[in-house]
């Protein structure tokens, strides 16, 4: 026995009836779905008429319903992959900031510690410059005394 000839419906939408163990079904068929094999002749005839069938060449293969979920989960998997891609994206940009704010701060605490350091050398340098002064008057001090400068109690 010649194996069935396969369709697939060229029109937006058709409706075909199919045998069921419940009885004759309806179906509607959306464009690109295969027609089920156990559409009677007469209606496959008629569709092709119309022209809102075609029939699928010999080879060319027939999506399935298993077809479909494996291409869903694909596209799920991809999702899931593009979130964590994006989280761990988002997560780098998080890490980035915070560096950018860290190195922000340490450079104004290194600013603020410079210009300490500097007001200290000058705070050093007059601390100095008073105890020569106090040094050389010290000095002059003895020197007209003729004391060696120790303090007198």
């Amino acid at each position: 026995m010649a194996a069935r000839k396969m369709y697939r419906v060229t029109a937006k939408y058709i409706t075909v009836k199919t045998q069921t163990p419940d009885g004759i079904q309806v179906r509607g068929l959306h464009e690109g779905a295969p027609v089920p094999l156990d559409v009677d002749q007469d209606s496959i005839d008629h569709h092709l008429a119309q022209g809102l069938i075609e029939e699928i060449p010999t080879g060319e293969t027939v999506p399935t319903v298993q077809d479909a979920d494996a291409r869903v989960k694909a596209a799920q998997q991809a999702v899931k992959d593009a979130e964590a891609q994006l989280k761990d994206a988002e997560s780098d940009r998080d890490a980035a900031e915070k560096a950018e704010a860290d190195r922000e701060q340490q450079a104004e605490r290194q600013a603020a510690a410079d210009k300490a350091a500097q007001q200290a050398e000058k705070d050093a340098a007059a601390k100095q410059q008073a105890a020569d002064k106090a040094q050389a008057d010290a000095d002059k001090v003895k020197a007209r005394t003729g004391q060696p400068g120790a303090p007198k109690g």
